[in-house]
Formats: C-alpha cells, structure tokens, sequence
C-alpha cells in the first residue's frame, strides 16, 4: 500500500471519540449517521504492504476504523484433542507483530483499534451501537473456526443493519488477476 492510498480520511483516538458523541446525539432515522468503513485484521493477516481490503476500505472514501480483536477463543484449549490453541510463545509472536503494525499504521497517521475480553461478535456488536458501519473489509478465511467466526459477523451485521461484510482473498504471493492468463484459465497450485 503506497503512502498516498493511506492519505484518507482516517480515525484517531480523539477524532474517534468525537466522532462518538456526534454519532451519539445525532440519529437519522433511528440509525446512527456517522458512517465508517472497517478493516477487520486477523492473525493471518497483520501487514499493510499488500493488504487489499486495507487499499479497498481506504479507496471507500469514508473514515476507517483499523480493528483488530484479541478474541478469547485463540487462548482456550482447541475443541478437537483439548491442545492449546496459543502458546506463550505464539502469544509473544502476535502481540509484537501487533505492535509492528499499530507503529506502521501511526506512521501513516492512523491508529489500531485492539478490542480484547470480547469474543469477534460481541465486539461487532458494540460497534453497531456506536457507528454506522458502511462495510467490513476483511481478508477471507479458509479454515472452519474461523469460517464460523466470520459466519458470526456476517449475522451481527445483517441483524443490526449494517454494511456487508466485504472479504478479500490475501493467502497468495500474488494477485488473481495478476497471474498470467494460462494460469488462470487452468488454475494454479499455491504451493509449487
């Protein structure tokens, strides 16, 4: 992502704040009228470099709330064979790679939202009751869990009126579309 895709409006902690009280005192038919753009990171995804539903939610014209959830599930043990989920040393590893991306978005004159204690649900709940949340922009999972996670947005979503939950393949070294045509009429195998 090119420094001029960041040059959108954006949050800050203060702008946020502000943004609050006015989308607090002001409803328009029954919906809050600040509206906001969401771009949802996930553990797989803390970059800003290639980061498509981070050009996309930008490109939106509308301010953008950077949000990342430290959802309890990824600390309990996993439902298959009771394994830990997050070990101390993958617990280090996301939280410096958070910080990592909190300083390049600050770089850029944004600011990480980090919401924890809440599951990814409730968290999209609570930013249904503040904003008017346009669209959600998030990089698509593959995995069940996650998919379930993502299925749970997806409801908070439809069930408060808000935007769609817009996802983003980003698990490629390249785009799609910019693979050479042959490939893409035969398809291509990731990982040769």
């Amino acid at each position: 992502v090119g420094s001029s895709t960041f040059r959108c409006k954006t949050i800050r902690v203060q702008q946020a704040l502000a943004l609050l009280r006015m989308s607090l005192a002001r409803e328009v038919g029954g919906k809050r009228s600040a509206q906001i753009a969401v771009v949802w990171f996930k553990v797989t995804d803390l970059r800003t470099h290639d980061h498509e539903p981070l050009c996309q939610a930008h490109a939106s014209g509308l301010p953008v709330l950077h949000l990342f959830v430290l959802d309890p599930r990824w600390y309990r043990r996993t439902p298959l064979c009771d394994f830990p989920r997050t070990g101390s040393l993958r617990a280090r590893f996301q939280l410096e790679a958070l910080a990592d991306l909190a300083g390049r978005l600050d770089a850029e004159g944004h600011k990480l939202c980090v919401r924890r204690g809440r599951t990814t649900a409730e968290v999209f709940e609570e930013l249904c009751d503040d904003f008017c949340v346009a669209a959600v922009y998030a990089s698509r999972e593959v995995c069940s869990e996650e998919l379930r996670v993502e299925q749970g947005v997806r409801e908070v979503l439809r069930r408060r009126g808000a935007g769609d939950l817009r996802l983003f393949w980003s698990f490629e070294l390249h785009h799609y579309d910019d693979l050479p045509e042959d490939l893409r009429r035969h398809g291509s195998n990731s990982y040769s």
